[in-house]
């Protein structure tokens, strides 16, 4: 009798362990920022009152995070005396509306900003220790030294600004507890939800901004509108993960559709040198959109796709789209089609094998769309001297220490800039050549050692770019923190001036 409660204990030692690592419904920002209060350290719990308030104020690098939170359905949380509202709330109601206010005014001031967005994806949150969140610090921290090292030759440093869209990515499991991965198909089908939201409004304002701010004057010499077109005042990088890449391309893609469109029937390159689309593309909602690992069937992506191959440019531009998929990622490579086969076995309706291949994949493991191929070349030499961290990030979903202090990370990466600063001329150098067209099987080797390649028989200046990657890139589907990726989209955004 004295041994039978030890399966008891056992049994409430896992609950407890569940329990613990469960996550509520209620918002994790739900307090107004302070202008006084510097967060640089919020995920050293350097100041308390950092932790719940949204925007982070980071002074050293300079940076402005806000936070956007949305519930399953895709609300913004109620305000005060309306049904279903807690204290606990507090203000996170006007979430979006801090986010415009803050843009809006230091637009009105004549400030020039560099706006990333970043949408979470499967397992995460907006906790001051959830893993993406610390990561999405760091992005920002690289952009700062970005602008402060790689700005726009002749032209003012932008502000650097941050918008962590998050809903509820694990349900009721905080990243920490096993059963999240029991997950998957429900917050699939919370991410439809989410993706039709207040998501689309945080978009729509940020499009008017760039409408009302981005625009050339009527009256504006060639000459000026020319630099207008080429450094806007808003500029406007949308990241989205997994689920969070469908919650970004849901509410962009319409968007990008368009600027293609503007490529396809309204420019006229012979009489504006294509300055229509170039028109069309600062007013978009985002400069550059980039999925990593995106969860959502081909089916949506196919008329982008299409479209995309009419716009071909006749020159390089900066890409709309960049989606980045690994061949190491299970959760897209095996378990996503696993489950459309589930969903679609009593649909007939397709008309063909391809319709049928892209119902059931995501956009990077159809061949027929892909563009390009990325991966670590150990032989590459460019970029001599840059310095990769001490070790390669952990594959976990879990916030966990780093192998170097902040300061050591932060004089690392402020040295690899001004190598990537140095690459990005050289690329442009390489284009001045050639007036800006590209063979048709070109590659580039980008600092960190990653080689991007042109696939065979995949045109040289399409303005959307589905590209494959393997292991020594990403290693599993959440492991999109590497340095040598990151490295490889800041020269990315880099072109965004060309």
């Amino acid at each position: 009798m004295r041994h039978s409660r030890w399966p008891r204990l056992l049994v409430a030692a896992c609950v407890a362990g569940i329990v613990a690592g469960c996550a509520g419904p209620w918002p994790h920002r739900p307090l107004e920022g302070r202008n006084d209060l510097d967060c640089t350290l919020a995920e050293t719990r350097a100041d308390e009152r950092c932790l719940k308030r949204t925007p982070e104020i980071s002074t050293s690098p300079a940076y402005r995070l806000h936070f956007v939170e949305l519930d399953d359905q895709g609300w913004l949380y109620p305000v005060p005396g309306q049904a279903g509202y807690t204290d606990d709330m507090g203000s996170a109601h006007a979430q979006i509306d801090r986010v415009i206010d803050d843009l809006s005014g230091r637009l009105a001031k004549g400030e020039r900003v560099m706006l990333f967005v970043f949408v979470h994806g499967w397992k995460h949150g907006a906790g001051h220790d959830d893993r993406d969140v610390q990561r999405f610090r760091e992005i920002l921290s690289d952009v700062a030294s970005m602008v402060q090292f790689g700005g726009e030759p002749g032209q003012p440093a932008r502000t650097v600004m941050g918008i962590y869209i998050s809903w509820r990515g694990g349900g009721t499991f905080a990243a920490r507890n096993p059963l999240v991965y029991t997950t998957f198909w429900t917050r699939k089908n919370a991410a439809l939800h989410v993706s039709g939201g207040a998501a689309r409004e945080l978009f729509a304002r940020l499009t008017a901004l760039r409408v009302r701010w981005n625009a050339p004057a009527v009256d504006a010499r060639p000459e000026d509108r020319e630099a207008a077109l080429r450094h806007p005042q808003l500029r406007t990088v949308v990241l989205g993960h997994s689920f969070g890449g469908w919650i970004a391309f849901s509410s962009l893609s319409i968007s990008i559709l368009e600027q293609l469109a503007h490529a396809v029937d309204a420019d006229r390159p012979r009489t504006d040198r294509g300055r229509d689309w170039r028109s069309a593309r600062v007013r978009a909602t985002a400069d550059m959109v980039v999925l990593l690992n995106p969860a959502f069937e081909a089916t949506r992506y196919q008329p982008l796709h299409s479209m995309a191959q009419r716009a071909g440019r006749s020159r390089f531009e900066a890409p709309v789209l960049v989606i980045v998929t690994s061949t190491s990622d299970g959760a897209t490579r095996t378990a996503f089609p696993l489950g459309r086969r589930l969903n679609t076995l009593f649909q007939r309706s397709f008309v063909s094998a391809d319709e049928e291949e892209a119902s059931v994949k995501t956009p990077g493991f159809v061949p027929a769309y892909r563009t390009h191929r990325i991966a670590l070349f150990p032989q590459a030499t460019a970029c001599e001297g840059w310095r990769p961290p001490p070790q390669p990030e952990p594959l976990t979903d879990v916030a966990t220490p780093r192998s170097e202090t902040r300061a050591e990370r932060l004089a690392r990466t402020e040295h690899n800039v001004k190598l990537e600063v140095a690459r990005h001329r050289a690329w442009l150098r390489e284009l001045e050549t050639t007036a800006g067209t590209q063979a048709p099987n070109w590659s580039w080797e980008y600092c960190g050692k990653a080689k991007l390649e042109l696939m065979a028989g995949r045109a040289p200046h399409v303005p959307v770019w589905n590209i494959t990657t393997d292991a020594s890139l990403i290693r599993s589907h959440s492991d999109i923190m590497q340095e040598p990726l990151h490295a490889f989209l800041r020269q990315l955004y880099m072109t965004l001036s060309y």
